[in-house]
């Protein structure tokens, strides 16, 4: 016997790769693949499905918390609408119509003011003309302006104040806040 025979052999042996799982166990996984991705599709759906849910749920109840603050406010916008701006409207005429004057006299121009006036307004637009020293202007009454109405002319310039349809606007404008049968929406 040789010396040979008495050691190990150390030759690389041919590698025979990593080891392959049998059929069974590939077609197991296959199916507990299939079972874990249908049951997360499921969950997904169900996630979905509760969001639209809550996202809905909330859309409703800001649209019926905004319905039900517009409509405690209505009341409020009607007064405003119906009484303080009305008086408001009325004391602003003479600061209004002040500034217009002031304005007017400061201009280089030929020629006195001609005042046009509702026959209403009259009064108040006489006791305005001593504020503005040095301005000549004849009043006039006018059947055809109504009462916040006044036409300021000067030569073939004239200026027209309105405040009846600034009350108008803003009376609107406060209708229009508290009616939200009027709304538009974009989402829907």
């Amino acid at each position: 016997m040789s010396i040979a025979t008495l050691f190990e052999c150390f030759d690389s042996a041919a590698d025979p790769g990593p080891a392959t799982p049998g059929e069974d166990w590939l077609a197991g996984h296959a199916a507990g693949l299939a079972e874990g991705l249908a049951q997360a599709e499921a969950a997904q759906d169900a996630l979905r499905h509760d969001t639209a849910r809550a996202i809905a749920d909330l859309g409703l109840t800001f649209a019926e918390a905004r319905a039900d603050v517009l409509a405690r406010l209505a009341p409020l916008f009607a007064t405003l609408a119906e009484r303080i701006v009305p008086r408001i409207l009325d004391a602003t005429l003479g600061a209004a119509l002040l500034d217009e004057l002031t304005a007017a006299a400061g201009a280089d121009s030929d020629g006195p003011l001609t005042l046009h006036v509702a026959p209403d307004d009259l009064p108040a637009v006489r006791a305005i003309l001593p504020l503005v020293p040095g301005t000549p202007a004849t009043v006039t009454a006018d059947t055809r302006l109504a009462p916040g109405q006044v036409l300021v002319g000067r030569g073939d310039a004239a200026t027209s104040l309105d405040l009846a349809r600034l009350g108008s606007a803003i009376s609107d404008a406060l209708a229009a806040v508290s009616d939200p049968f009027h709304e538009r929406t974009d989402h829907g």
